[in-house]
């Protein structure tokens, strides 16, 4: 009996240190995007910071006005994703997820979805939290 006891324990203790080392993969997998991301980003503004300067000096050399600039694009705002996820198409489902802190997190999924899908968007999506139970309260 304590030979098996102990076995569980070990094996508990295995699980959770596999856990453990999986979850610093995904992280450090995510630092390493994240970091490429950044560098694309600043090529890409070095490339516009070059290009705008290669037409203003071909502009002062021909002596033509110079283009008003047009805005940048501006990110999603909130009121923008909620107006998104308004529209659910036939076929999909919206979920709105309560998390201990109080944030919602709000996505659209297919309507043939599985909870493990859920599952996997709420620890992608939240990554500090490492254990977590999907609940449901009675439907009004």
């Amino acid at each position: 009996e304590k030979v098996r006891r102990q076995t569980g324990k070990e094996i508990a203790e295995a699980k959770r240190l596999y856990k453990e080392k999986e979850m610093k993969k995904i992280a450090a997998q995510r630092r390493r995007e994240k970091e490429e991301d950044k560098k694309r980003k600043e090529k890409l503004r070095a490339e516009i910071a070059k290009d705008k300067a290669e037409r203003a000096a071909k502009r002062k050399a021909t002596g033509v006005a110079p283009e008003p600039e047009k805005p940048a694009s501006t990110p999603r705002t909130a009121e923008a994703t909620a107006e998104s996820l308004k529209r659910v198409k036939p076929g999909e489902t919206r979920i709105q997820i309560r998390l201990l802190d109080g944030t919602a997190l709000k996505t659209k999924f297919d309507g043939s979805a599985t909870l493990e899908t859920v599952y996997d968007y709420v620890s992608t999506t939240t990554g500090d939290i490492s254990d977590f139970s999907l609940a449901t309260s009675y439907p009004r």
